[in-house]
């Protein structure tokens, strides 16, 4: 009996694994192999997105506790595939400061976005383009180094 309830969770654990390959990983040639994805994410083309897509459904990301424990401030920027159903496919990180520390809220944050196509689009095509999501806290002790890393500047209210 054991046996058969350490099996289920097993299998278990490896689906909902293989579920999220879908929104995770770095190798961008592999996440993009077979993927017929009209390519935005040049700094000319990044524009055009609103032609195609508009985020319907947006999450924030959490702020990692260790993160705001740390007051550290970075960023991650993503690459994106958004596919025919408006949906995040083939996530995968080009940059992250400070790196590692906000990559999985980033991730998990943008998984669950959802686009809807644009009036111009409706032939639903799937394009990729990359989305940066900005971490800053107040007295952040890296607030300079993360102002370079990740082009943004930190306001205060």
């Amino acid at each position: 009996m054991k046996k058969i309830v350490c099996i289920s969770v097993l299998g278990v654990l490896l689906i909902g694994c293989k579920a999220n390959d879908s929104v995770q990983g770095t190798d961008h040639a592999a996440a993009l192999a077979g993927l017929d994805y009209l390519n935005l994410t040049a700094e000319d083309k990044k524009d055009l997105l609103d032609e195609y897509w508009i985020a319907e459904k947006k999450q924030e990301p959490r702020y990692p506790l260790d993160a705001a424990f740390n007051q550290l401030s970075g960023c991650v920027d993503m690459l994106v595939g958004i596919d025919k159903d408006g949906k995040a496919t083939a996530v995968s990180i080009i940059t992250s400061f400070p790196k590692g520390i906000f990559d999985a809220n980033a991730i998990e944050a943008l998984s669950h976005w959802q686009w809807v196509a644009s009036a111009k689009n409706s032939a639903k095509q799937p394009v990729l383009t990359s989305i940066q999501f900005d971490f800053t806290v107040s007295g952040s002790k890296n607030l300079t180094k993360a102002e370079q890393q990740c082009n943004y500047v930190h306001t205060v209210d």
